[in-house]
């Protein structure tokens, strides 16, 4: 199956890294969410799917991105697209 992806401009971005949580459900995601962003990520995105909800308490600190992939099975077309996104950046990853 082919995975739907996503455009982000690199001109909406702060300077630094940018940093990428696939959200698998709910489980511990503000707490993920609130941990990176206190990090220091300026440019937090939340993969996630359609049905899955943002806490309301992290819509500041993060934007959301709804993806088709809702198992995160295989990430690496994810990873090679945000390369292909932002070559000159450092790009970090997780899983909430």
């Amino acid at each position: 199956m082919a995975k739907s992806l996503f455009n982000i401009p690199s001109e909406i971005l702060a300077k630094g890294p940018v940093g990428f949580i696939f959200a698998e459900d709910l489980t511990g995601l503000s707490s993920c969410i609130r941990h990176h962003a206190r990090l220091g990520f300026k440019n937090l995105f939340v993969l996630k799917r359609e049905d899955l909800k943002l806490p309301e308490s992290c819509a500041d600190l993060c934007t959301a991105i709804d993806i088709e992939d809702t198992f995160f099975s295989d990430v690496s077309p994810f990873i090679n697209h945000l390369i292909g996104l932002f070559p000159d950046r450092w790009i970090y990853y997780c899983f909430n």
